[in-house]
C-alpha cells in the first residue's frame, strides 16, 4: 500500500469547498479501499497522526472531475472528525450503514440519503458528507450559493461549526 501527501490541486480544491476550517497537513491518502471496497477515512490513532483517505484508485489524484466530489465527501468526515468526536464520525458511519443494509435488503444506500431543510446536528455523518459533496457537484448543486446546500457550507462547514 502507498501512502501520499494531498497535491496542490487538491489543497485549492479542498480550501474551495472548506476554505480553512481543516488542517490539511494532517491528511494523507492511501491506495487501497475498506470493507465492501468502499472508499473510508480513518482518523489519527496511536502510532498514525493522520487522517487518511482510502481511496483506491484515486490515490493517483483527486482533483480531477470524476473524483472530486468523493474527495469532498471524504474530507467531510476529516471535518467531522477535527470538529467533533475524533472518532465519532465512524462509529455514527458505521452504525447507520449497518441498520440501513438490515432494514434495506443489503443495500447501504440509504445511509446517504437526507432531505434538505433539517440542523446539521441533525444529520448522520454520510448524510453531512453527502450534502457537502452534492453542494459541489458540477451535477448537482454547482457549487451555487442558491443552492439549498449552501447555507450548510456558510453556517457549519467552513466556520467549523458543527451544531448551528
Amino acid at each position: 500500500m502507498a501512502i501520499r501527501f494531498l497535491y496542490g490541486n487538491e489543497i485549492t480544491l479542498a480550501q474551495l469547498v472548506f476554505k480553512n476550517s481543516i488542517n490539511l497537513t494532517i491528511v494523507r491518502i492511501q491506495n487501497d479501499l475498506g470493507l465492501g471496497n468502499r472508499p473510508w477515512t480513518s482518523p489519527p490513532a496511536p502510532g498514525v497522526p493522520f487522517f487518511i483517505l482510502h481511496i483506491g484508485s484515486g490515490y493517483s489524484g483527486m482533483a480531477t472531475s470524476g473524483r472530486s466530489s468523493l474527495f469532498i465527501h471524504e474530507l467531510t468526515h476529516v471535518w467531522q472528525g477535527q470538529h467533533g468526536f475524533l472518532y465519532g464520525y465512524v462509529f455514527n458511519s458505521a452504525l447507520h450503514q449497518t441498520l440501513s443494509v438490515i432494514l434495506n435488503g443489503g443495500q447501504v444506500s440509504q445511509a446517504y440519503g437526507y432531505t434538505p431543510g433539517l440542523r446539521w446536528s441533525q444529520y448522520a455523518a454520510e448524510q453531512q458528507a453527502s450534502i457537502v459533496a452534492d453542494w459541489y457537484s458540477p451535477y448537482i448543486g454547482k457549487r451555487s450559493t442558491g443552492d439549498s446546500r449552501y447555507r450548510y457550507i456558510r453556517d457549519n462547514i467552513r466556520p467549523g461549526n458543527p451544531w448551528a
